[in-house]
C-alpha cells in the first residue's frame, strides 16, 4: 500500500488577509479534492493552495482530507498555555447564575 502524502498547514497573510496555506507535493487527487471544497484558492506567488482563515475550520478540513493524506496542523495550533489563558479570560467575562447580594 503506498504511503499517504502529507499536507502541512501553516498560517500566513495573502493579499492583506490572514490565510491557512496548504503545502503538499503535487498530487492530482489532493488538488481535485481541495478545488471541490469551494473555499480554497491557488496562489501563484506562494506556489501553494490557501484557504482564507475566516472560512477555515480545522475539523471540517481534517475530515475531508484524512483518508487521502496525513494532515500536519502543528504550525497552526496555538500554544496550549495561551489557549488556557484565553479560556480563563472568557470564563471571567461570562456572568454566573449566582445572585449577588
Amino acid at each position: 500500500m503506498p504511503e499517504k502524502p502529507t499536507i502541512k498547514l501553516t498560517s500566513s497573510v495573502h493579499r492583506d488577509q490572514p490565510v491557512v496555506l496548504l503545502k503538499f507535493d503535487y498530487n492530482s487527487i489532493l488538488i481535485a479534492t481541495v478545488k471541490k471544497s469551494g473555499n480554497a484558492f491557488w496562489s501563484a506567488s506562494k506556489r501553494c493552495w490557501y484557504i482564507p482563515k475566516k472560512s477555515f475550520i480545522l475539523n471540517v478540513f481534517f475530515n475531508q482530507m484524512k483518508t487521502l493524506a496525513f494532515i500536519d496542523y502543528s504550525a497552526i495550533i496555538e500554544d496550549p498555555q495561551s489557549i488556557a489563558a484565553h479560556v480563563l479570560d472568557e470564563k471571567a467575562k461570562t456572568p454566573t447564575n449566582q445572585e449577588v447580594t
